[in-house]
């Protein structure tokens, strides 16, 4: 069986994608249907789809490369999408979930608390704490290891064939150029991508479990400054491995160069791997 993997590290937007993916391949089922969730176990009966000429299952997946779910023999690796997102963004959608899971395992003390509760109480930084210890989140460390690191593994393997990276800052920028880059990943080039668009945003909630904001940068309007400075200093490396660069450097370097009385928005650098 061949198969196109979409693997992402938990919150990163890959719900989005496979909703993509559903309306362009197969309108009239469910994501649930189309893509099959790879967690325990493969499915039994994954749905085909014809993609550059064959017949190719896609599998959606939070599994590190290798793992025995995804190990089952008969399988033939054809292609790749992932998609990556600000490990801050990553962190506060993370706690999000887990508030509305009801898992107070997760919480300090064990207390459930939503992100706006944890930045009044100023805990905020016993959660930044965790992750630079883990250099991922404490939820999903131990299926997926950490964050940078999970996306080597998957690369590794990935070049072995076509490879689609979707960057969530650049999806919630501009959407349809988002979807017909996916669109034409999968040889579909003729899809309506507007159409298409306008459908998902119809679908996806803003406060779901899977939806929780909708946009990008999210800690830059939670997360104080100090705490913003200490993860960027001890998590240089996984910033620069996605092309992050660090927003308090950044806004000096915009203060340096904006003229007098300029208004002009402040624009982000784009990063090293484009849609």
């Amino acid at each position: 069986m061949n198969v196109l993997w979409l693997y992402s590290y938990p919150k990163t937007g890959s719900t989005w994608v496979r909703r993509v993916i559903q309306e362009i391949l197969a309108p009239e089922l469910s994501p649930f249907e189309a893509i099959s969730s790879v967690q325990h176990e493969l499915p039994k009966a994954p749905v085909s789809f014809e993609v550059w000429g064959t017949e190719m299952a896609i599998f959606k997946t939070h599994n590190p490369p290798g793992h025995p779910a995804d190990g089952r023999v008969g399988l033939k690796d054809a292609g790749y999408i992932s998609v990556y997102r600000h490990p801050l963004d990553v962190l506060l959608s993370s706690l999000n979930y887990s508030f509305i899971k009801g898992e107070s395992r997760i919480f300090k003390g064990g207390i459930l608390k939503n992100v706006d509760q944890i930045i009044q109480d100023d805990e905020i930084g016993h959660y930044i704490g965790q992750f630079i210890h883990h250099q991922g989140c404490r939820r999903y460390v131990k299926l997926c290891g950490g964050y940078a690191e999970y996306y080597r593994n998957w690369e590794t393997v990935a070049a072995r064939g076509p490879h689609l990276m979707l960057r969530y800052e650049d999806i919630v920028a501009d959407k349809v150029k988002a979807i017909t880059s996916i669109a034409h990943f999968i040889g579909r080039e003729d899809a309506d991508c507007t159409k298409i668009y306008e459908k998902i945003e119809e679908k996806t909630a803003i406060d779901g479990r899977f939806h929780w904001r909708k946009k990008a940068y999210n800690f830059e309007g939670y997360v104080p400054r100090r705490f913003i400075s200490k993860f960027e200093r001890s998590c240089a490396d996984v910033l620069n491995y996605f092309g992050y660069e660090p927003t308090i450097q950044q806004r000096q370097k915009q203060a340096e160069v904006a003229l007098p009385g300029d208004t002009t928005p402040p624009t982000r650098r784009k990063p090293d791997k484009e849609l």
